[in-house]
């Protein structure tokens, strides 16, 4: 997984438990419905997939899928925990591939035991309650650490340098900025609009000036 934000990752370790808590259902909730559409999807396109030949077919549903899989996955990590995740045609497939198989074998186990556990209730209930109260957060669990699998930093994902006139030649230096300070290693050691106008800047860590290198 590529390195993230301190502001990020400090943000996420001050997060409240009960709004983490809520974020994971969210997550599991939303997966769940736009899993059942992806299902849905899926049933309906294996038909004519199988007309062109019952392996090729098979083949090319499960690509779909997973590709759909991954990119859903990539939708909702980005929106509830606004993180940049990798958007590349592979990386989403493999994303929706390993998504597919943690929740595969983990919902076997857990489907035993919520089973036996809901055995005694009411037929509605027996199947409502796992699906609003049991299964929300698991799913949320995994497809959120799934999702944390494929995290970039934003500048790769978006894959261009922020640009910069030099107040001398007016002329933008398309150069990528610091990720870490020289002087205590520390990552992202300033923002871009604590940098002077001559290019320099404190890093916020250990309070050393430094130049951004996109300053000749």
């Amino acid at each position: 997984m590529a390195l993230e934000s301190v502001e990020k990752v400090n943000q996420r370790e001050s997060m409240p438990i009960s709004q983490r808590v809520l974020r994971y259902y969210l997550h599991g909730f939303l997966w769940s419905v736009l899993l059942t559409v992806i299902a849905i999807g899926g049933v309906v396109i294996l038909g004519p997939m199988v007309l062109i030949g019952s392996f090729l077919g098979l083949i090319l549903v499960l690509i779909l899928i997973f590709y759909a899989m991954g990119y859903l996955n990539k939708a909702l990590t980005s929106f509830l925990w606004d993180e940049y995740i990798n958007s590349n045609w592979m990386s989403l497939l493999f994303h929706g591939f390993l998504l597919f198989l943690v929740l595969l074998f983990l919902h076997l186990p857990v489907g035993v035991v919520v089973i036996v556990l809901s055995s005694t209730m009411p037929p509605i209930l027996e199947s409502i309650l796992p699906m609003l109260l049991v299964y929300p957060f698991i799913d949320g669990f995994i497809a959120k650490a799934i999702g944390d699998t494929f995290v970039v930093e934003p500048d790769k994902e978006r894959r261009y340098f922020p640009k910069i006139a030099h107040p001398d030649s007016g002329r933008p230096v398309e150069r990528e900025s610091l990720k870490e300070c020289p002087y205590c290693q520390n990552l992202f050691p300033y923002k871009e609009e604590n940098i002077a106008e001559d290019g320099t800047v404190t890093c916020r860590h250990c309070g050393s000036t430094i130049r951004d290198p996109r300053y000749p």
